[in-house]
């Protein structure tokens, strides 16, 4: 089979991709996609997707860290997306763009293009608001909700940080996010907004789309310094796909440098362990890979909470809540607000962010589950980490999971921020707002009685973020291994599309900044292609 462009996986990043190169109806488009193409419907309502999809490896890569040096040898669960739609099936819906900061950083170390200024028009081309805003777009496919009926407990958040000297920033994606809101969601408080609803649906009928869902690369295929085909697993047996143009790597920050390397693409001295034939010898790929650290706070609540209503007597109030009034725990996104904080006076800019949600979730083998008793809960993140790990292969076998080394705290710097953010949560709990919902703490089990009992629980009960980036990092400079139109260094036919390419740490979750890549990225093979054309 010969395309003019191959797309390899269908996470948020993939299915921008399909949409936006399958517009031209001249333009043949093949989308592989490791997981299946779930059917059900329950993934759309916005809490199930979490609830059936977490843990379960029919949908979830069910990855696991290797053990972190850092935090006496401890393994993590990794949650990614392994289906049609990735990772935006399964995530909170957190919807941050990040400060303007960090991307004009991401401009003033090489990176030209992609400013605050540059980046905004693409963030806005994904943005569907259903209440009317002057920061976001009105009229891309995503569609975004702001919650009208929130819990008292949410806004006892807002008020406690205006306590603490910290004002409502109902505009936090507009540059600035210093502050606490009322968050926005990635859905339209009855149906998720996914990579699937936003962009696959309205695309899926076209003829020049073709979907394969069930269809794990094995590798790249290179021949005379450029990247011409791949060849996947289909129903037990071996294909190849050929590409006219160009192929499009967007299987994510732990499968994106997998492929590479399982390719002959990658460092030589670790492929040459592995006996895989060397292509390129790029050592930086793997590298670079970053997380935010957090800290979930769980704390019981005189007030009722939406925990104490997971009974199946209130399912009709629960659907009744959801479809009429777009709200309720069916239309939960995986938290109600958030805020930006500095962690200590002397910091230039925010460099915590604080998420709310009035009910808690214990993190199991089976996946995310929610608290029996009423309670509450704020999870704390650093949002700049310094510590970096790796992606490394266990061997060339598709099936194989690889490696991943993430030490939460290799950069002792990262523990300090997270602390003096912890510590600030939990003066805010302290506020009165807070102090008529107060119950004792869940977890931690008190508030830490000095510095080493706090140091000893961020070690024993941190959590990933689950926003993983950087292992195919974006620059200008020689070690980069995109350059800044997204093109792999030294090898023609390839470019890389997902959250692999994040230089440096974006402050929030970042959902949102990989559909803005996906969406510019989109231009940049269009327009490319126009250029070739004429030339």
């Amino acid at each position: 089979m010969t395309f003019d462009y191959i797309i390899i996986g269908a996470g948020s990043a993939g299915c921008v991709l399909a949409n936006r190169l399958s517009e031209d109806g001249r333009n043949q488009i093949l989308l592989l996609e490791a997981g299946p193409w779930s059917k059900n419907p329950l993934f759309h309502i916005p809490l199930l997707g979490p609830a059936i999809g977490v843990g379960n490896k029919r949908y979830d890569w069910k990855y696991r860290t290797e053990p972190d040096p850092s935090r006496n040898d401890i393994q993590q669960d990794w949650p990614r997306g392994k289906m049609l739609g990735g990772t935006s099936q399964l995530n909170g819906m957190v919807y941050v763009r990040g400060a303007a900061v960090d991307f004009d950083g991401w401009a003033a170390n090489g990176c030209d293009g992609w400013s605050w200024r540059d980046v905004q028009p693409y963030f806005q081309k994904v943005e569907h608001i259903t209440q009317a805003d002057a920061i976001h777009g009105e009229s891309g496919p995503m569609r975004l909700h702001r919650l009208s009926r929130t819990h008292p407990l949410s806004d006892a958040f807002v008020r406690a940080h205006e306590v603490t000297g910290y004002s409502e920033n109902r505009d936090y994606n507009g540059g600035d996010q210093e502050g606490a809101a009322i968050l926005l969601s990635s859905n339209d408080g009855r149906w998720r907004s996914s990579g699937v609803s936003s962009y696959i649906k309205s695309a899926r009928s076209r003829s020049n789309l073709t979907i394969m869902a069930n269809a794990p690369v094995q590798q790249l295929i290179c021949e005379q310094g450029r990247v011409s085909a791949v060849e996947y697993l289909y129903q037990g047996a071996v294909h190849r796909a050929i590409s006219r143009q160009e192929i499009i790597l967007s299987a994510g920050a732990i499968n994106s440098p997998a492929i590479l390397m399982r390719s002959g693409i990658g460092p030589s001295d670790h492929l040459a362990d592995l006996n895989i034939g060397i292509i390129a010898d790029r050592p930086q790929i793997g590298l670079n890979l970053h997380e935010h650290p957090a800290l979930q706070i769980l704390v019981r609540s005189k007030t009722k909470t939406i925990s104490s209503q997971n009974h199946i007597w209130n399912v009709p109030t629960h659907l009744w809540n959801w479809w009429v009034h777009r709200g309720g725990l069916l239309s939960a996104a995986s938290y109600e607000a958030i805020s930006f904080i500095r962690s200590a006076p002397d910091v230039l800019k925010p460099d915590i962010q604080l998420h709310f949600a009035p009910y808690g979730l214990k993190r199991t083998e089976a996946g995310l589950r929610p608290h029996s008793d009423d309670s509450f809960m704020i999870q704390v993140n650093a949002s700049y980490p310094k510590s970096r790990g790796r992606i490394r292969l266990r061997d060339a076998n598709v099936e194989s999971p690889p490696y991943i080394h993430a030490p939460m705290f290799s950069a002792h710097a990262d523990l300090e921020t997270l602390k003096r953010g912890v510590g600030f949560a939990m003066e805010l709990l302290k506020t009165k707002p807070f102090l008529a919902h107060m119950g004792d703490y869940i977890l931690p089990n008190g508030e830490p009685k000095s510095d080493t009992e706090l140091t000893e629980t961020i070690l024993e009960h941190a959590v990933p973020a689950y926003h993983p980036a950087g292992t195919c990092r974006m620059g200008s400079d020689d070690d980069a291994v995109v350059d800044i139109r997204l093109r792999l260094r030294g090898i023609d036919g390839l470019r890389i599309v997902d959250a692999s390419i994040i230089p440096k740490p974006i402050s929030g979750n970042i959902q949102s900044s990989v559909f803005m890549i996906a969406e510019k990225a989109a231009g940049m093979i269009l327009a490319d292609r126009f250029i070739s054309q004429a030339d």
